[in-house]
């Protein structure tokens, strides 16, 4: 973790100690509904009301089981980061290794990048729901109320940035992070899609179908990675 947490996360499991069977069913419902909602309209597009009414729930038992949107948004981030992390990392795990490294590192960006495309057409919302709020809430990642909670997730990115310098042992520090920069931003992008894909390509590309540029995003960063100034 690269920043301190706004409050202990010790906190946490004391305090949903005291939870019944139906209450924990109650928070994860509005939980659930949260994370919906925030990746739709994103952390600043709704309030609690709308969580609230989202949930089929009251504002006063919002209020009951979290202090503030603030809080919430945090609980959500740290829910599914575990998941998201181990997904990523097996799937890392799994690329073959190659002596080539153009051939290496487009099995890392393909490996990378597939676990995301995945659950965006995947059947499971919780997943797909969080991989999206995530995405929709980088753009205001300097913001105070969110910057530390965001970079929770840089676990997730080192998990790459670690198997690139392996592969990539005579690339400069500096365009190994902005190769990292451009290939997740466009992974961001295309997570949020909402349907550009295909107005861009005419419907040879779909949003529906968004796991199929893994193939191409793979050998297009793979050949820009290998392009980038190397150490002097």
């Amino acid at each position: 973790m690269r920043a301190p947490s706004p409050r202990s996360i010790d906190e946490e499991p004391v305090r949903r100690a005291s939870l019944s069977a139906k209450g924990e069913i109650r928070r994860s419902r509005i939980m659930d509904a949260a994370e919906a909602i925030f990746a739709e309209r994103g952390y600043y597009g709704c309030s609690l009301r709308d969580v609230a009414a989202r949930a089929e729930s009251n504002l006063g038992l919002l209020n009951y089981y979290f202090r503030s949107k603030e809080d919430l948004f945090h609980e959500i981030v740290d829910r599914r980061r575990d998941f998201l992390y181990a997904l990523v990392r097996d799937s890392l795990d799994a690329s073959p290794p190659s002596d080539d490294p153009l051939t290496a590192v487009s099995g890392l960006v393909r490996a990378f990048v597939k676990p995301f495309l995945d659950i965006c057409v995947g059947e499971d919302d919780g997943p797909r729901n969080y991989v999206r709020l995530t995405s929709n809430v980088m753009s205001s990642y300097r913001d105070p109320e969110l910057q530390g909670w965001l970079t929770r997730l840089q676990p997730i990115s080192d998990l790459l940035i670690d198997r690139l310098r392996q592969a990539l042992p005579g690339l400069d520090e500096r365009s190994l992070m902005a190769g990292l920069y451009m290939l997740e931003a466009a992974l961001i992008f295309m997570v949020q899609d909402p349907g550009f894909v295909d107005d861009l390509t005419s419907g040879a590309h779909t949003a529906g179908r968004i796991d199929g540029m893994t193939a191409y995003v793979a050998p297009f960063f793979a050949a820009g990675f290998q392009a980038l100034p190397r150490r002097r």
